[in-house]
């Protein structure tokens, strides 16, 4: 099988294809990411492709263990590129989880060189906000945490989404969370939140990977809350509510 290593907020992780054209295909997706692949492989996806008589199967992830995943795909990667992306994903959150580091449904960009994070439910916002604030965009759905030496970094996300931006290995001190609430206002309202409540908050906004015998709910769960709370800990959060036209005003704020 062909062989991709990514490099992904300090970890290795290793894409296995099945199909030497999907190898081929991804190497330029990942182009920014890829690694010589020196060290361990913290981890591993063997994507394979469906036999006949699984066909009906669109796509299927199958856990080995807590580091090594079987990702069937029976479906043109170029086509389904997003669905790809978005299995890789979740299977990435395991391993972040796993080492130091989560996965947030938010989006994150740097201003005056530290990460700002955007957390929010669908519809809120989170794109939006870092589309038209006009900075540099680390990820505009799912941002990547990482502690090192103790203090939270941001990476920027090598997965596809829907918009495209600079990709790269570079990692940016956190500076502040803001938790989108209401767009509907009149001006910008900005609340600092107690840690009890940011970290009440911010736990349903933590990407988990599908459970698993081999790293269950529960084992994801706990990982989840250790990192919040650090998290939480480390830096300051705001709920943010803000109207469409304000954005010159939101950006010389923040």
């Amino acid at each position: 099988m062909d062989s991709l290593v990514l490099r992904i907020a300090g970890l290795n992780l290793k894409l296995q294809f099945g199909r030497k054209e999907w190898f081929d295909f991804c190497s330029k997706q990942y182009l920014s990411f890829s690694s010589s692949g020196n060290g361990r492989a913290d981890m591993s996806i063997l994507v394979k492709a469906g036999s006949p008589e699984n066909k009906k199967t669109a796509a299927r992830v199958k856990y080995i263990s807590k580091n090594t995943v079987e990702l069937l795909f029976n479906r043109d990667i170029k086509k389904d590129f997003l669905i790809f992306n978005f299995l890789i994903k979740k299977a990435f959150a395991g391993a972040l989880l796993l080492n130091r580091g989560v996965m947030l449904h938010a989006s994150s960009a740097t201003i005056n060189g530290k990460a700002v994070l955007f957390a929010g439910e669908s519809g809120k916002g989170k794109s939006t906000i870092v589309k038209k604030l006009n900075c540099r965009i680390l990820a505009n759905d799912r941002s990547i945490l990482r502690f090192i030496n103790g203090s939270p970094k941001v990476f920027c996300s090598p997965f596809y989404e829907q918009d495209t931006f600079t990709k790269s290995v570079d990692s940016f001190p956190l500076s502040v969370i803001f938790l989108l609430e209401r767009r509907n206002v009149d001006r910008v309202e900005i609340k600092r939140l107690e840690e009890d409540e940011a970290i009440f908050k911010l736990i349903p906004h933590v990407v988990f990977r599908d459970g698993s015998p081999r790293l269950s709910l529960v084992r994801q769960t706990k990982l989840a809350i250790a990192r919040i709370e650090k998290l939480v800990k480390k830096t300051t959060m705001y709920t943010l509510s803000y109207p469409l036209n304000k954005f010159p005003v939101l950006k010389k704020m923040l």
